[in-house]
């Protein structure tokens, strides 16, 4: 949830974020825990290029905004200004 809020504003994008780094998730659960199914190469080139995407953002804005303390980031899930 903090990833959704801190990478997009809200709204529609932000749900599909959230669902993005929830796939992620689950990828990585799924490799590091043995899931039912490994995924194709055709899904991990997805998964990579979104991760990367993602990690990039991030990271762009982390460098031209500063990265948010904890305090930051429970302003924005209240949606308090000035955090």
């Amino acid at each position: 949830m903090h990833g959704a809020h801190y990478l997009t504003p809200a709204g529609a994008s932000r749900r599909e974020t959230a669902r993005h780094l929830n796939h992620l998730y689950g990828v990585r659960s799924a490799l590091v825990h043995g899931g039912k199914q490994f995924p194709t190469a055709e899904e991990m080139g997805k998964t990579r290029a979104l991760a990367y995407d993602l990690c990039r953002h991030g990271l762009l804005r982390a460098v031209h905004d500063g990265f948010p303390s904890v305090t930051d980031f429970n302003s924005m899930i209240l949606g308090e200004s000035g955090g």
